[in-house]
């Protein structure tokens, strides 16, 4: 699957299914860079060795998450 956008500072949402965080290198050109955005309704969540992915019903982000 291509990722859609990197997602930085990304934290979960503490009441609903989505992550939000700052979007970098939207390849759907929906939002500019360092705009803060929430994902839709999160199907999946993919942890890697370096990086995580979480995926939405239309989107898949790289995620950075805020320490």
């Amino acid at each position: 699957m291509q990722v859609t956008g990197v997602l930085k500072n990304a934290e979960w949402d503490p009441v609903y299914p989505v992550v939000w965080g700052d979007i970098y290198g939207d390849t759907r050109e929906r939002f500019e860079d360092g705009q803060r955005i929430h994902t839709s309704k999160i199907v999946r969540v993919r942890h890697g060795t370096k990086q995580d992915f979480i995926q939405t019903l239309n989107s898949y982000y790289q995620v950075e998450w805020k320490d």
